[in-house]
């Protein structure tokens, strides 16, 4: 949060001293060539009629998307794209996909209508109360098949749901509705809210919004601006280039550098490891067999270490579970191949084996930045075909 504060700040100064930019003293780590694309971007959207900062919300309207300014950090824009969502779905009759990421949250309406609806957005985040967000939030997940993974994996620990049980998305939505209130469905809920989402501080955001401590505006935009651009980029709108092609690269380096991966060993199945990609060694091995046959998984996924145990000591496998296990084959078949370059693409949303397949062929013979677009070009092919796809991978 102190670092979007600090973005967010920054922004402000720029915008107010356009005209003496070497005056400005920089409190947040940024190196020159970065200063210049943000003075250019800053300029530009000063240009396009406001600034965002952490005392305002501005709802930037056009006729297929919304983007909603909040300076607030990834996970309070989670939970407010999650009751955004959920009003705008009980008003269109269908479901509405929304991203989110430190400084935006984006609605995209592929049918037009964004005018409309962007008053109704506008409304409804002044008229939200902090009082009905629980309860609200509550509803919405309890139908969430997102939601439903959590519940999954609680359910399992209380012994509720065997580890072989393989269940339908379908099933496990009518099975949360049955735990409505008992304490597997509160720990999922804890859970998930320490997770994912910002729950006291999204409260704190509804109470200053109600008493108009924090401003919300509404402007119509018939372009993107800038900053609306970045947050379209990022999930997979093809835009003429505001930011130089290096710097986007070199940014989408660093984050998949940093993303971390649990390894896990598909031959003893006896070691598993949660690690930061970029620390990890050019060819992972185990730390207990010392085989290279490693998988690189979720941090969060269990699965596939259990159904390597189980398959090694001949017990029957659940769908779940050789799904799981034909997938991670599939997955340590190219680290096995590939080394660390394999687990970097893998970060990559929707990026799989067979993609990563594509994208290291002769790679040896590319440069690195090359490397890194191709697994860009394959995140927003990936967002564009899934629809649904409403989070930023683990």
């Amino acid at each position: 949060k102190m670092v979007v504060e600090g973005v967010s700040d920054l922004w402000n100064k720029v915008a107010e001293n356009l005209d003496h930019p070497d005056s400005l003293s920089y409190n947040i780590d940024i190196d020159e060539p970065a200063k210049n694309i943000q003075l250019k971007t800053i300029t530009k959207q000063v240009q396009s009629g406001f600034v965002p900062n952490n005392q305002n919300i501005t709802i930037e309207v056009g006729h297929e998307l919304i983007v909603i300014h909040s300076c607030y950090g990834t996970r309070i824009n989670q939970t407010l794209g999650r009751l955004l969502a959920a009003l705008l779905t009980s008003q269109l009759g269908r479901e509405i996909v929304f991203h989110a990421d430190q400084y935006r949250i984006l609605f995209r309406f592929e049918r037009g209508g964004g005018y409309a609806i962007g008053e109704a957005l506008y409304e409804g985040l002044r008229q939200l109360e902090a009082s009905h967000m629980d309860e609200l939030l509550e509803i919405i997940l309890l139908r969430s098949p997102y939601f439903a993974r959590r519940f999954l994996h609680v359910a399992r620990r209380f012994g509720v749901i065997s580890h072989s049980a393989s269940l339908k998305s379908s099933q496990l939505l009518r099975l949360m509705q049955y735990f409505t209130g008992t304490p597997i469905i509160e720990e999922a809920l804890r859970e998930f809210y320490v997770d994912k989402l910002d729950i006291p501080n999204t409260r704190a955001l509804l109470v200053a919004i109600q008493a108009k401590e924090i401003e919300v505006q509404k402007i119509h935009q018939p372009r993107p601006s800038p900053f609306a651009r970045q947050i379209l980029a990022r999930f997979g709108e093809f835009l003429e280039p505001e930011i130089p092609e290096s710097y986007i690269l070199e940014q989408t380096k660093k984050r998949l550098l940093n993303r971390k991966v649990r390894l896990v060993c598909l031959h003893c199945g006896q070691w598993s490891s949660v690690r930061t990609i970029k620390h990890l060694d050019d060819h992972p091995h185990c730390k207990k067999c010392a085989s290279r046959l490693i998988a690189g998984v979720f941090p969060t996924d269990e699965l596939l270490q259990k159904a390597i145990r189980r398959h090694r000591a001949g017990q029957r496998l659940s769908t779940e579970e050789q799904t799981a296990l034909r997938k991670g084959r599939e997955n340590a078949e190219v680290v096995l191949n590939y080394g660390k370059p394999a687990l970097i693409a893998m970060a990559g949303r929707g990026v799989g084996p067979t993609v990563v397949k594509r994208i290291l062929a002769g790679s040896h013979e590319r440069p690195e930045s090359e490397f890194y677009r191709l697994i860009l070009e394959n995140e927003k092919q990936f967002i564009r075909t899934r629809e649904w796809w409403a989070e930023a991978k683990p």
